[in-house]
């Protein structure tokens, strides 16, 4: 298996890290200082992703939710899901995002027999 290191940006506290992007798939390495949160990610620019907690705790705010995720879960964000996320106060938070390509959407054929 290949591992490419597209790229490394930082915005403030927040390190963002390409560590895979190989057959549709790209997982990235998210880093979020103590208390520290994202940027709101308006509807058009989400794409179907997962987050996993590596260390620490996010929250993910969406639609009046805070959703907490702790080390070692992980929790699908929609396509078109707005949402922001941020760090636990006391502590860094490292999170994988997992981008997942659009997949075929198998419909089953339809058989009509005659008689």
């Amino acid at each position: 298996m290949k591992f490419f290191i597209k790229n490394l940006s930082s915005s403030s506290t927040i390190q963002t890290k390409t560590v895979l992007s190989q057959g549709g798939v790209t997982c990235s390495l998210i880093t979020l200082a103590a208390g520290d949160k994202t940027p709101f990610r308006e509807p058009e620019y989400v794409e179907e992703h997962v987050l996993y907690v590596v260390e620490g705790r996010a929250t993910v705010h969406f639609d009046g939710v805070n959703a907490v995720i702790d080390r070692d879960h992980a929790l699908l964000i929609p396509k078109g899901k707005p949402h922001s996320i941020s760090a636990d106060a006391t502590s860094q938070t490292k999170m994988l995002r997992v981008e997942i390509p659009p997949r075929p959407v198998a419909a089953p054929e339809i058989v009509t027999l005659t008689s």
